[in-house]
């Protein structure tokens, strides 16, 4: 396979050309050394007993190593230039700590909700209803809104001592995925291998949306999954290929039904407006609007298995007072 270090490795030159390549092996060898190295520069800092120690350097080494090597896989495969994943790392070290940077509802919400499920999953506790809330509460509903993300699955591989450096790294994570679905529509739609599909891939996932509500940590599924929402419908209403579009809409709204009707507004106006840009006649509109429509509905039947109980749970709160607005207006 193509060698994909451009530097010498005097190290790879004495075990041969397969520790230069990316294969299972030079992987392993490569995850095997920094997790050695890491440990021993945590354990002379236990010994001392400094505050980052052990645990700290290896999850924040082990991270940036991962990061590393699928930044330089992605840049085999698809030609990102940037190291969007390795950049996000880097900005989550300073959060893996225990004065890791959580505020607002981040701090009083979200992460002890995020516990309480890492440990309903791990103890096998039902996740219908829950008596850790005053006197009750159907639990589907907050987990449709709060806990949907299906990285909060991997929290049950955690130990309880990383939970909380593992909860402030879903955030770059989910910027730099973002990131990189928008640097993948850009070159499957635009035809473009350049040094501008990653610059404009790292412009979305640190967009002014994006950094102002980043604290909103499960909203961040949905924001990051809409490039390859967008791709999809490009590819159903030009190819008839369906599957991208079903798949990315269903985890869009399944991670989160608040941020998930956003996005199925935006297929409404991105499907007029590929129809402008691409008029065909009125037959071929309303194929495609029935094909989309079909295809739709499947995705939003899909995710009813979060939707309808978390519907369900707000007709007994507060908010079934609320009603949808009736009017438009601009501030």
């Amino acid at each position: 396979m193509k060698q994909w270090m451009s530097m010498g490795d005097p190290i790879a030159h004495l075990l041969g050309t397969w520790s230069e390549e990316i294969n299972l092996g030079s992987l392993l060898l490569r995850l095997t050394l920094i997790v050695c190295l890491a440990a021993s520069i945590g354990c002379e800092r236990s010994s001392k007993r400094h505050s980052a120690g052990l645990r700290t350097f290896v999850l924040v080494a082990f991270s940036a190593t991962v990061s590393t090597l699928l930044d330089q896989y992605l840049n085999l495969l698809l030609g990102c230039k940037v190291p969007v994943l390795s950049a996000a790392t880097l900005l989550a070290v300073t959060s893996v700590s225990a004065n890791s940077i959580l505020y607002s509802d981040m701090y009083h919400q979200y992460y002890p909700f995020f516990v309480a499920f890492r440990n309903a999953l791990r103890e096998g506790r039902g996740l219908l209803y829950t008596w850790s809330v005053g006197l009750g509460m159907d639990y589907l509903g907050l987990i449709a809104y709060y806990l949907a993300s299906p990285l909060n699955l991997l929290s049950v591989l955690v130990p309880e001592g990383w939970l909380l450096g593992y909860f402030s790294l879903l955030v770059p994570i989910k910027l730099g995925l973002a990131g990189l679905f928008f640097s993948l529509f850009l070159k499957r739609i635009f035809h473009r291998d350049d040094f501008s599909v990653s610059v404009f891939g790292a412009f979305y996932g640190l967009c002014a949306w994006a950094l102002g509500y980043q604290w909103n940590v499960m909203w961040l599924d949905t924001f990051a999954l809409l490039p390859l929402v967008a791709l999809g419908t490009v590819s159903l209403l030009k190819e008839k290929k369906t599957v991208l579009y079903t798949v990315s809409l269903f985890f869009s709204i399944f991670a989160n039904y608040y941020i998930g009707l956003f996005t199925c507004i935006f297929v409404f106006l991105l499907f007029f407006v590929y129809q402008i840009c691409r008029w065909d006649g009125w037959k071929k509109f309303f194929c495609d609007l029935g094909r989309i429509a079909l295809f739709s509905a499947i995705a939003i039947g899909m995710s009813a298995i979060l939707t309808i109980p978390a519907l369900t749970a707000l007709g007994s709160t507060q908010s079934s007072v609320n009603k949808f607005p009736t009017s438009f207006r601009l501030n």
